[in-house]
């Protein structure tokens, strides 16, 4: 029988809507186990289970004789530190978990984790709570304004999704018209279910981004407004919807905006060094090419404007930049600014009244991509474009 303590604890999960849940398992004497996957581990050993649902109700918490049960929860907008983040669930059904804490004596209620059969893409993301965007207030942001982002979930799930189609076409075959009925998501990774394929064709292809496109659109965004959708994923899915995406494959399942936080630095810089370093020596014209697409040429000096370290940053070069230069200036400025970005950690900030940022490189990393959202894009779609991109083989970065 569960404790009056640990029944306190779960039926307190009622109030939040989102939670996270910790089940835990003490016990020393003889004879007593848990089961997590089909193993048995002896229940001496300190047991953490860590489980996120949208409503306790989905538990069936048991304790058996000799047992005890402790559980914890927090609401969900405060798992995620760093700057004050608003996260928006719009899911109600319940993941595919349930939990048992029993003792040995009852073998029908020990503890195990059970999950379901490979899960359709709609009912994963409704079941593990899945954030496929969040509304931020930046690190240093000025205004007050939000900006959009995908979450690093979100991006996994598109990722697994373009590279598994990738992975089909390199073997010569396209699936055939599909839908997300057609998408099944197994430990986290996409697969097609129920599809047939055909021979490999530039038709074929664009109609297989035509149908993922669609499946995003519908699947990861379709309670989204159109201005709720990052402009990086917009840029994604309109190389989708080109006549021209059967030759954008690389471009595609290696694109910008899926890249995590954590690698984004090293992905611009791969790009920034070939682009500054490699193309003045081995074809002029494609530099001068990329430089001129590049966007926020003219107004980036102002865009910066609104978030206090990017103001520290433009403002803290010995040699002012030229706010009226071509786009190697924000170029430089871009890298400049990447590779000092923990310079100001915790440190006064001489443009912004002297106020002082605890932040994280992946933090900052966010600032650049909701505040340039379209520059790595861009960079990345013109290399492919003058036959550069391949070269960089920027795919490992993931």
């Amino acid at each position: 029988m569960m404790s009056g303590s640990a029944a306190g604890e779960a039926a307190s999960l009622v109030r939040h809507q989102a939670c996270s849940i910790t089940a835990m398992a003490r016990g020393t004497l003889p004879g007593r186990y848990y089961m997590i996957d089909g193993a048995r581990r002896p229940a001496d050993e300190r047991s953490l289970l860590r489980l996120r649902a949208p409503h306790p109700s989905v538990y069936r918490l048991q304790a058996g004789e000799g047992w005890t049960c402790s559980s914890s929860s927090s609401p969900l907008p405060s798992v995620v530190g760093g700057a004050a983040q608003r996260r928006r669930s719009r899911v109600s059904l319940p993941p595919p978990f349930v939990v048992y804490l029993a003792s040995k004596g009852n073998e029908r209620d020990q503890m195990s984790t059970t999950r379901e059969k490979p899960a359709k893409l709609t009912e994963y993301i409704i079941g593990l709570m899945i954030i496929i965007v969040k509304d931020v207030v930046l690190v240093g942001e000025k205004g007050g304004n939000t900006y959009y982002i995908v979450t690093e979930e979100g991006k996994k799930i598109i990722r697994s999704l373009l590279n598994t189609l990738s992975e089909i076409h390199q073997q010569g075959k396209c699936p055939k018209k599909f839908n997300e009925s057609n998408i099944v998501m197994e430990k986290g990774n996409v697969k097609f279910s129920d599809i047939e394929f055909e021979e490999i064709t530039n038709e074929g292809i664009r109609n297989n981004y035509r149908n993922v496109r669609s499946i995003i659109r519908k699947t990861l965004f379709g309670d989204c407004s159109n201005d709720e959708i990052p402009e990086d994923i917009k840029h994604l899915l309109r190389l989708m919807a080109r006549r021209s995406s059967f030759r954008m494959g690389y471009v595609i399942s290696s694109h910008a905006s899926l890249i995590s936080l954590g690698n984004r630095c090293h992905f611009f810089k791969v790009m920034y060094d070939h682009i500054k370093n490699v193309l003045c020596h081995s074809n002029k014209q494609a530099q001068k090419k990329i430089l001129d697409a590049l966007p926020y040429k003219g107004d980036w000096h102002t865009t910066l404007k609104s978030n206090a370290l990017l103001e520290e940053s433009f403002y803290s070069r010995e040699t002012p930049y030229d706010p009226n230069g071509k786009s190697i200036v924000f170029l430089t400025f871009y890298r400049n600014t990447v590779a000092h970005k923990m310079e100001k950690y915790l440190q006064p900030l001489q443009h912004s009244e002297n106020i002082v940022l605890e932040y994280t490189r992946e933090q900052f990393e966010e600032i650049l991509a909701a505040v340039f959202p379209l520059y790595l894009p861009t960079m990345q779609e013109q290399l492919a474009k003058h036959g550069e991109l391949e070269k960089l083989n920027l795919k490992y970065v993931f």
